[in-house]
């Protein structure tokens, strides 16, 4: 059978309080004793190394190729000395392409080409025509007419409304869509319902509504009388196109009463299930 030895426990539980130290440790007294010796010799220091690094340090992303042509460019090619082989083989690769280009274009800067011309005398799309401006002339004022202007994606100011043939609605027809939404709300209409019945966008009924101090439930009282007669002029007018549930959607009315005013008025209201069909027949 394998014994198993057991470790050794030679140090104390408060160890960890002070500092570890083994008997090949150099001190600051070590040091400075080898250093007056290795002085005494006859020797000298001349450089004190420090710790290298592992990573290489980045270039600020700040810092651009400023160069004023693409030769200036490629005589300093140490304008990057910490870029690694591979990205300083990518951006050779990216130079070599684009020397034609650049010397195209720093030619036929001083005649101030259209762009379009430009674009179509470099057979490239306008995103890499920018990018040259940006990479190798970017100091060069005669280049400004060539760059793209950014704009705003929102506009700073409002634009105004165009509308063709728009005239001020009277206080007169005011007053008398204000009377109609009263009218509904004294029906039971919340304001949903109101606005679908009149006929109003949501935001001309509050301005109605704060105009002539109009209130409307928060839910449609089915229990209340509905003028029938005004009830049934709207149901007609929108039996011939839709069904009953798109009828009360529309009016904001319970489809109970609906159908009843309906029956009274020898209204004959549509099965949605059957317009569907003919609409998908036809």
């Amino acid at each position: 059978m394998t014994e198993i030895l057991q470790p050794d426990d030679s140090f104390p539980a408060d160890a960890w309080i002070e500092p570890a130290s083994v008997a090949h440790q150099l001190s600051h007294e070590d040091l400075e004793r080898l250093t007056a010796e290795f002085l005494e010799g006859g020797a000298t220091i001349t450089e004190v190394e420090s710790g290298k690094r592992n990573d290489p340090p980045r270039r600020p992303k700040d810092e651009r190729h400023d160069a004023e042509t693409y030769a200036a460019l490629v005589a300093h090619g140490d304008v990057n000395p910490y870029l690694l082989p591979d990205q300083k083989a990518k951006l050779d690769k990216i130079h070599a392409g684009d020397s034609d280009l650049v010397a195209h274009i720093a030619v036929r800067l001083p005649t101030k080409p259209d762009r379009k011309a430009l674009l179509s005398e470099l057979q490239c799309t306008d995103c890499k025509l920018q990018r040259l401006l940006r990479m190798y002339f970017r100091e060069d004022t005669a280049a400004d007419y060539l760059r793209k202007k950014h704009r705003p994606l929102i506009p700073t100011e409002p634009r105004p409304a165009k509308r063709r043939g728009a005239k001020p609605m009277s206080q007169e027809r005011r007053k008398e869509i204000a009377d109609k939404l009263r009218q509904a709300a004294e029906m039971g209409m919340n304001k949903t319902a109101a606005r679908h019945y009149v006929g109003v966008n949501h935001s001309f009924l509050e301005e109605l509504s704060i105009e002539f101090s109009l209130t409307f439930p928060k839910t449609i009282n089915r229990k209340l009388n509905v003028p029938t007669e005004e009830l049934a002029q709207t149901i007609k007018a929108l039996a011939d196109t839709a069904c009953l549930r798109h009828i009360a959607k529309e009016t904001g009315i319970d489809p109970t009463i609906i159908r009843r005013v309906a029956d009274q008025f020898g209204i004959e209201l549509k099965d949605g299930r059957a317009m569907r069909k003919q609409q998908e027949a036809a």
